[in-house]
């Protein structure tokens, strides 16, 4: 009887044991998501920035706004080129009229900071970090010229200021 007493006792621990073992799996999932880098510039004219009195003296005289915007986390820069410049190979951009061949030079403000512009252009904003808000920032182009001390001939006169941010 000891022997089927054992056997008995033995068959319950093993059974015992094999109801309290436990049986596992796992499996995972990694989420990934992907953001494109975006880099934006937007100029907002001034009313009469296409009209200017060019007959006249006008010191700091804000022309547009400039939005910039970027997300590539490693900064992005802003350079400014003027035609005027870049065909003339000057500091200073300027106004130029095709029917008198007059021109007259002005300054340019980019956010409180002169632009010296070399072969055209400048670096108007030096590589940086990302925009810290989804608005961008908005920096004012302002221009200064001397047109009362000179005589330029009737008619129209340009220069194409253009803006291009760039993602680092």
């Amino acid at each position: 009887m000891s022997k089927k007493l054992l056997l008995v006792g033995v068959l319950f621990s093993l059974l015992a044991v094999a109801g309290f073992a436990q049986v596992t799996d796992s499996a995972s999932i990694t989420l990934q998501g992907v953001v494109a880098p975006v880099v934006t510039v937007t100029v907002t004219p001034e009313s009469g920035y296409n009209t200017l009195n060019l007959g006249t003296d006008q010191t700091d005289l804000l022309v547009a706004t400039v939005n910039e915007f970027s997300n590539v986390a490693a900064g992005y820069t802003v350079t400014l080129t003027s035609v005027y410049a870049g065909a003339n190979a000057t500091a200073d951009a300027g106004f130029s009229s095709l029917s008198t061949g007059d021109t007259l030079a002005y300054s340019v403000e980019y956010d409180g900071a002169a632009v010296a512009f070399s072969g055209g252009s400048a670096t108007v904003t030096p590589a940086g970090t990302k925009s810290a808000t989804a608005a961008g920032v908005d920096k004012a182009v302002t221009i200064s010229y001397s047109g009362a001390a000179v005589v330029l001939g009737d008619g129209t006169y340009t220069d194409t200021l253009e803006f291009t941010i760039t993602g680092n």
